[in-house]
């Protein structure tokens, strides 16, 4: 009885063909706890993720107006010294 160990991959269905994941690795541009600012107001950043496509999205809570979060793109945001 002989045994079947190889199948091409042109014959195998989509589905079952592995795909390589895109990784992004980069540093991230703003810090937790950092100080930003975002349409003139200082806020404070609080959490940070990633899309799939690596566009940094930041929760910011801000300190002048009352506490609500937002969230915001990495690019719309400015460092505060």
């Amino acid at each position: 009885m002989e045994k079947h160990t190889y199948t091409e991959r042109s014959l195998l269905p989509r589905g079952l063909i592995g795909r390589r994941r895109r990784v992004y690795i980069a540093d991230w541009i703003f810090k937790l706890d950092s100080f930003v600012e975002y349409c003139g107001e200082r806020a404070v950043v609080i959490d940070r993720h990633r899309t799939i496509m690596g566009v940094e999205i930041y929760t910011i809570i801000s300190l002048a107006a009352a506490p609500s979060r937002r969230y915001v793109l990495g690019r719309s945001l400015k460092h505060v010294h």
